[in-house]
């Protein structure tokens, strides 16, 4: 009788477990969802960003740090921001290859 109830008792904390990790899924799995879509929406923002980086680089002929001198703070702040969240490297690392993909030859 005795080694019936530590059966039952283990098969009952198992049953428990089984819940908990089933819920614990779909918040992996709504978390995870959530970073895919950000990750895909960033991208053609990322893109925008470098290609009028780029375009302004072209125009003004100026080396990266001097055009950063020129812009406004917001301009500057804006693009510290796009650049230096951690949630935006991947999308800005997809969008700077694809640029470099698109641009090669000019």
């Amino acid at each position: 009788m005795k080694h019936f109830l530590s059966l039952s008792v283990v098969h009952c904390r198992n049953n428990h477990f089984l819940q908990r990790s089933g819920s614990m899924d779909i918040a992996f799995i709504i978390i995870w969802s959530v970073l895919i879509l950000y990750f895909l929406v960033m991208i053609p923002i990322e893109y925008n960003n470098i290609s009028s980086i780029k375009e302004q680089k072209k125009k003004t002929n100026m080396h990266h740090n001097e055009m950063y001198e020129k812009m406004s703070f917001e301009e500057e702040q804006l693009n510290f921001n796009l650049q230096g969240n951690l949630l935006n490297l991947p999308s800005n690392l997809v969008a700077a290859l694809i640029y470099k993909l698109g641009h090669r030859n000019s």
